[in-house]
């Protein structure tokens, strides 16, 4: 079957090169993701400017190269420098921490990924790196960071937990950074698709606002309003 001989193909590669498998997949696939969520965005303010008609229809969305760039050299700084180091250290420091291996290895891993990687690395370097490729000042990066920090490392756990579990309990050493930057690129499809509904007219009243405005994009994502008559 030529589907899994690409995947029998690309295992090879992941152990004879790991980390520019990881790198390239990651940067792949961070382009993708956000390729997929720019093109949705645009369709979606097409379709309301049709039906807006004359009355003061919105600003065409273009597709925005920065962000791209920003998206696709963090995901393969995640997937390769990042993931490739730590997730080889998190083996060691578990095998000491537990080295009973089992469920208790598996919780102590997850803990680790919860408390150091995506406080302390994973956030921070995306404020950096999206700082960076898209030309903020240092005091802008700063304050968005600070604004948006805590709200987003809850959504952040409350997303990856079951990945993270998955990769840990189920996958070697070697496919869990290519598959956490699947998983990135399923998270912007996912939010593209079903978190990112078209503003309608004034009679749609925002009840929960949960604004990852540079994580997903230059728009505010995850959030839920209702219809209310007028």
């Amino acid at each position: 079957m030529p589907a899994r001989l690409v995947l029998v193909q690309y295992d090879r590669l992941l152990v004879s090169h790991p980390f520019r498998t990881s790198v390239v997949t990651g940067a792949i696939l961070g382009w993708a993701g956000d390729a997929l969520t720019q093109h949705r965005q645009m369709m979606e303010q097409e379709a309301e400017n049709k039906q807006m008609g004359d009355i003061e229809p919105a600003q065409p969305i273009t597709f925005d190269v920065r962000r791209s760039l920003a998206f696709m050299a963090f995901s393969a700084y995640m997937s390769g420098p990042v993931n490739y180091v730590w997730l080889v250290q998190l083996q060691r420091m578990v095998s000491r921490l537990a080295p009973t291996g089992g469920i208790r290895a598996l919780a102590t891993k997850m803990m680790l990924q919860a408390t150091i990687l995506q406080p302390l690395i994973f956030l921070p370097s995306f404020f950096t790196f999206n700082g960076i490729v898209r030309g903020w000042s240092f005091q802008h990066t700063i304050e968005r960071a600070r604004k948006e920090y805590w709200s987003t490392l809850r959504y952040v756990w409350a997303f990856w937990t079951p990945a993270v579990a998955f990769a840990f309990g189920v996958l070697p050493i070697r496919q869990q950074a290519v598959f956490f930057a699947f998983v990135g690129f399923m998270w912007n499809a996912c939010l593209s698709a079903f978190s990112n509904p078209r503003k309608q007219s004034s009679n749609r009243r925002c009840l929960i606002g949960y604004h990852l405005d540079d994580l997903h994009g230059s728009h505010s994502y995850a959030y839920a309003c209702a219809r209310r008559s007028i």
